[in-house]
């Protein structure tokens, strides 16, 4: 499995491949504004995601703090993503030991059922022979009847 750090810095790689800055203008020396769009849907292919992360006339200086922040956020974004992915590995091996322990419970219940039906098929052989002995004893029943009357 790839380890969570080598996940982060591909995660970051493909986060910044996938942005893409548009509608930009410059207003004199003191105003910016941009927007940035977001779209993770190479991530995870069963969502598709589309944040658009819009600032308005921003001044360099909050410019400048709005990308250390924006990388604080990245970072605290991959820490997050690297706990997620401990998680997961956690899951799944969780959802593993659920499998063999499911497994190994099929096998116990397929031996008991097994060994029903071989209680089944004994209780079965012994009705035979209990009913056998039935008739037995009731023939000889007829027979001591018949001897008694006969004597």
């Amino acid at each position: 499995m790839t380890s969570p750090t080598s996940v982060g810095a591909v995660l970051v790689r493909s986060i910044l491949k996938q942005f893409a800055i548009r509608n930009s203008q410059y207003f004199g020396c003191a105003q910016y504004k941009f927007a940035i769009t977001f779209c993770d849907g190479d991530l995870d292919p069963d969502t598709f995601t589309r944040c658009l992360i819009e600032a308005e006339d921003l001044n360099p200086y909050h410019l400048l703090n709005s990308t250390a922040n924006r990388v604080n956020e990245y970072q605290r974004l991959i820490h997050e993503y690297q706990r997620l992915v401990r998680e997961y590995q956690r899951l799944i091996h969780e959802y593993q030991r659920l499998v063999n322990e499911y497994q190994r419970l099929i096998h116990e219940y397929q031996r008991l059922v097994d060994g029903v039906q071989r209680l089944i098929h004994e209780y079965q052989r012994l009705v035979r022979e209990y009913q056998r002995l039935v008739s037995e004893y009731q023939r000889l029943v007829h027979e001591y009847q018949r001897l008694v009357r006969e004597y």
